[in-house]
């Protein structure tokens, strides 16, 4: 037998010989069939000897008589003499059992037998490529008997080709008998083609890979669970596989390839493996697997011929429905389907907006309640995320975007879409759209979401036309396979994943043992927050014609806006805000960084108190905003002139909380509508010039002595002073009743600069007034006068006007800080002013302050009726004003006495502090000093008589004209807060004329406050709680006082 299996390759060649040389010289040429069966066995003999390493054992003989399994044995070392055959002679000689050529007049049923015999011999021999190759030969000849067959079959039986189908109708023909069922022979033959494909390379079918896998893990374990083919485990697999395979082998090939397996199902006809082959071969010659933004590589056939393969599929698809198979339908051949699904946001007026409860607090309650955060940057403050929610109301269908992408260059009809969610239940279905060829597609699906809560939109359930419904996941960032760095296989074990048990294509094991799992596709989902069912209302109607007003500066007009709840839903929460232009331009001036504390705060008082719009329900109740399903509501929108003001837009803000206003929750959502407006505001009355004059307090001293007559007879009513005579009644009253000592006078010019007459008064108060200018003229008249006149068109006026002094305990306290619910930064002011300059400023600030409190002005014109306020605002004071105004901390009254005993004789008063006197008497001047501030002063009094009315030199030169006994100069007791003293000198005069006596009172030494008197140090804190720092730095002086008014003495001679 050893020496048998060296012969043999010899003696096969022989052999062979011999039957060419038969051919040859016969008349009677030698079959095809005869030669290359012999050819087969002679091969098969040196492959069992070349299998059991070069001898032809009993294993090798039972193996070709009997067909039992080879099994390979590998010698250590071989006997001498032992011949070797490579498997590429073996193959070469295999290759002559071929027929000659493919126009040789060999029948289909001699061919198919020797080209099967070829491939059995090959696949022991384990040489794939050669195998693959040969049975594509098989294929070229299969199909064409096949038709061949169909068309006579047909033809025998009477009917046409195309209904004599092996796999639809098995009772036509009983085409095989030893078929151990009906159908099996096609799923035979796609094995067969299968298995060509996967030598090559092709992408193999992923469901019906998917479907053998499960069967196998069926039967071996039940237990497993399966994971599904539509998962996203199973997409990214695949995809990994597609990776693998498409750098694998030559892709003309592998189209050669299918193209040949598809014929071959067509010729059958098996219409599920015609199916599977064109969805492999769209697999195959795919471009991207994700489409991306900029470039996309179409796929690798011709469009033409793209279009063919689909329209393959639609021809099978509906050949089997007519012939009665309706669930015969393709694979989807793209994963990637879905690439993205987002809520569109609603349109405007049905948008829901989210609000919280602190917002709302900032616009309805008044600026000294809204509390503030100490920190300018708080850690622990929640972040609103506002922007990230997606928001879609109850029972109302909401707009979704979905994205498909379509790789390939022809349409895809889809039948049917639903978006899969988990949550709240949720119906969102589109039907009958198409997809235009390489590209990424938007289409809008409607959804109505059923309750309140959240939902999570996970996928698309979609049904493409011919094609299996199944589940898409999305995939919205764009992924795309890392190519291998490192090549550890070549040949045709690229195309196996890299263990011998993998876990997955997914995965890739090294030799360590650690498992390196790839970034395959990720998956994302769209998550949107249902909240409960909202009412919608309209603006039914509006009582301005053109939605455009003009009103005059300081002038209020009003407009009615009705409301009208067009749903079955109740509202009970609407809210008016308001943005206007004069807003933004103030916000826009706020934040230049030079302004002066006097300015900022005069802006920010603009944008607080005084709001361009007001609104209030029109009804019994004006606090209740519920409009039940169905009903109407009026509010009424107050409209003020202030200069800037041009358009404005009514933001309304309205939705069913289910609680009463005082209770909102944290954080709920409204609609909003809008109602844009335009405004002209024209000027009326301006301030042209403001000056403020010192005035004599003798007329309130002599009012005081014995007042006029008609000020006691009424000493209520209301003062208005006339054209003729505007000073006499007001003046009568002076120091009496609620009017006190010491005045000013105000001189207010103003202008008129509307273009026809208007009426103007100004209201006086000796007191602040905190009341409506409206109101004040008519309550309380006590204290208060008011001027009026009439000012042509652009005619200027001056009004005169008299006003109180007034004193201030700390005139140099911080400017105040308006809060607008804006955190503003503190910022110390670019400018750096001097002390000197930032006290004046202050003090200016604070008395102006006063001065606003107690004059209020307002206009009409009689000829429509319009009637409007005076913005006094625009004053400002300058140093010398504020002198006028000021009562200072220490105030000196002085009296003359004659203590002989009859004074009335001696000394006449005519003034608060003028006397007339008689030379040579002996008379006591007293000097009261009265401390107005707050602290306890050191006082020290001078006193320096002069002679009135001429130069320096002279007036002081008192030698035998005046004399006086006592100290000009008298240190005085502690003065506490509020408290009185008083100091006198003995006066005689000489000589007869005029004489004055001026008064100053220093501060002796600066009193520290002392710790036990608590809280005797100001509060050197402004408004926001931060440290007031101005003085700080400078050094504490001795103050003076000086008397405003001198004692003015008029001697006569007895």
């Amino acid at each position: 037998m050893h020496n048998l299996a060296n012969l043999l390759p010899d003696l096969s060649n022989n052999i062979l010989n011999l039957y060419t040389r038969a051919a040859n010289i016969t008349d009677e040429p030698l079959p095809q069939l005869v030669f290359s069966e012999t050819v087969i066995r002679l091969a098969r003999l040196m492959v069992s000897a070349r299998v059991r390493d070069g001898a032809l054992d009993d294993n090798a003989l039972k193996h070709i008589v009997m067909n039992e399994p080879l099994v390979p044995l590998l010698q250590l070392e071989l006997p001498r003499g032992t011949v070797l055959l490579r498997k590429s002679e073996i193959a070469n000689f295999l290759y002559r059992a071929l027929p000659l050529a493919p126009g040789a007049d060999l029948p289909a049923t001699d061919a198919v037998p020797i080209i099967v015999g070829v491939v059995a011999v090959l696949n022991i021999l384990d040489l794939p490529r050669k195998k693959a190759f040969i049975l594509r030969e098989l294929l070229s000849v299969m199909v064409p008997s096949l038709v061949q067959a169909r068309k006579i079959g047909a033809a025998e039986v009477g009917i046409h080709p195309a209904a004599g189908l092996a796999s639809l109708s098995d009772t036509a023909f009983d085409v095989n008998a030893l078929d151990t069922g009906p159908g099996n022979m096609e799923s035979s033959v796609r094995l067969l083609l299968a298995t060509i494909g996967e030598i090559y390379g092709v992408q193999p079918s992923s469901f019906y890979e998917w479907e053998k896998r499960q069967s196998q893990l069926s039967s071996v374990s039940g237990l497993q669970e399966r994971t599904e083919y539509d998962s996203v485990v199973s997409i990214a697999e695949r995809a990994f596989r597609h990776v693998v395979l498409d750098r694998y082998g030559d892709l003309n090939l592998k189209i050669d390839v299918l193209k040949a397996c598809i014929n071959c199902c067509e010729a059958l006809p098996d219409f599920n493996g015609v199916l599977r082959f064109t969805v492999e071969l769209l697999q195959t010659i795919r471009g991207d697997m994700m489409l991306g933004e900029a470039y996309r590589s179409p796929p690798y056939l011709p469009q033409d011929e793209q279009v063919r393969l689909l329209n393959n599929i639609k021809r099978t698809v509906s050949a089997s429905s007519r012939l009665g198979v309706s669930d015969m339908v393709a694979e989807y051949w793209d994963d990637f389907l879905v690439r993205d699904v987002q809520l569109l946001s609603l349109p405007d007026p049905k948008r829901p907006v989210r609000r919280s409860k602190t917002e709302l607090d900032a616009v309805t309650t008044s600026s000294d309640k809204a509390k503030k955060d100490p920190f300018l940057y708080n850690p622990f403050a929640k972040p609103t995320s506002k922007a990230l929610e997606m928001l879609t109301v109850a029972d109302e269908p909401a707009p979704f975007q979905v994205t498909l992408q379509n790789p390939y260059e022809f349409e895809i009809e889809i039948e049917h879409l639903r978006l899969e969610s988990s949550g709240v239940p949720f119906d969102a279905v589109a039907e009958n759209f198409v997809i235009a060829p390489l590209s990424v597609q938007d289409i809008t699906v409607l959804g109505v979401a059923h309750g309140e809560g959240s939902l999570q939109i996970t996928g698309c359930i979609v049904k493409v036309r011919y094609c299996r419904t199944r589940r898409f996941p999305i995939f919205k960032t764009f992924w795309k396979p890392e190519p291998e760095v490192k090549f550890k296989r070549t040949g045709l074990g690229a195309k196996k994943p890299l263990t011998e048990r993998p876990v997955s294509w997914s995965s890739t094991t090294s030799k360590d043992g650690k498992v390196d799992v790839k970034k395959g596709p990720e998956t994302s989902t769209c998550e949107v927050k249902v909240i409960a069912k909202q009412p919608s209302l309209v603006i039914e109607s509006m009582s301005l014609s053109q939605s455009a007003m003009m009103v005059l500066e300081g002038e209020v007009k009003t407009f009615t806006i009705t409301l009208q709840n067009a749903s079955s839903c109740p509202v009970d929460f609407v809210l008016f805000t308001f943005q206007d232009s004069t807003t933004r331009q103030l916000q826009s001036a706020l934040s230049n960084k030079d302004l002066l504390p006097v300015e900022i705060y005069e802006l920010e008082l603009k944008l607080a108190t005084k709001p361009a719009l007001r609104w209030r329900r029109q009804g019994q109740d004006p606090s209740d905003c519920s409009i039940a399903a169905g009903q109407k509501a009026n509010f009424t929108v107050d409209v003020l002139g202030k200069p800037g003001l041009q358009d404005t837009t009514v933001q309304i803000d309205y939705s069913c909380v289910g609680a009463t206003p005082g209770e909102l929750p944290d954080i709920f959502y409204t609609r909003q509508l809008f109602v844009p407006l335009t405004v002209t505001v024209n000027a009326s009355v301006e301030v042209a010039r403001c000056d403020i004059l010192p005035f004599s307090g003798d007329f309130a001293w002599k009012n005081h002595i014995e007042p006029p007559v008609d000020s006691i007879e009424k000493p209520d009513a209301l003062l208005s002073a006339t054209d003729n005579d505007p000073f006499s009644e007001v003046l009568g009253r002076l120091g009496n009743g609620a009017y006190g000592p010491d005045h000013c006078v105000v001189l207010l010019d103003l202008r008129n600069a509307w273009p026809s007459p208007l009426s103007v008064w100004l209201c006086v108060s000796e007191q602040t007034m905190v009341t409506l200018p409206n109101t004040a003229t008519n309550e309380d008249p006590k204290g208060k006068y008011s001027v009026d006149g009439d000012l042509q068109p652009g005619q200027v006026c001056r009004f005169v006007l008299v006003l109180p002094r007034v004193y201030l305990d700390n005139p140099h306290a911080s400017i105040p800080v308006v809060n607008t619910g804006t955190r503003r930064q503190f910022v110390v002011s670019a400018n750096k002013l001097s002390f000197e300059a930032e006290a004046a400023s202050r003090e200016a600030f604070w008395f102006r302050e006063e001065l606003l409190k107690r004059v209020l002005g307002g206009w009409k014109e009689p000829a429509t009726g319009r009637e409007g306020s005076i913005d006094l605002r625009n004053v400002r004071l300058n140093n010398r004003m504020v002198e006028a105004m000021r009562l200072e901390d220490v105030e000196m009254k002085f009296s003359l006495t004659s203590p002989s005993s009859s004074p009335s004789d001696a000394v006449e008063q005519t003034g608060r502090s003028r006397f007339r006197v008689k030379t040579d008497d002996l008379l006591t001047l007293n000097v009261t000093v009265h401390n107005r501030s707050s602290r306890p002063i050191h006082p020290l009094l001078r006193l320096q008589p002069s002679l009135r009315h001429q130069p320096n030199n002279i007036a002081l030169d008192l030698t035998r004209r005046l004399v006086w006994t006592g100290m000009l100069q008298q240190a005085l007791p502690i003065l506490a807060s509020g408290e009185s003293t008083s100091a006198s000198i003995g006066v005689t005069v000489l000589c007869r004329g005029e004489y004055e006596l001026g008064a100053s009172v220093e501060e002796a030494r600066l009193l520290r406050p002392s710790l036990d008197d608590g809280d005797s140090a100001p509060r050197r804190y402004n408004d926001d709680g931060i440290m007031d720092t101005f003085g700080a730095d400078v050094v504490r002086r001795r103050r003076i006082w000086h008397a405003k008014e001198l004692c003015i003495i008029h001697a006569s001679d007895s």
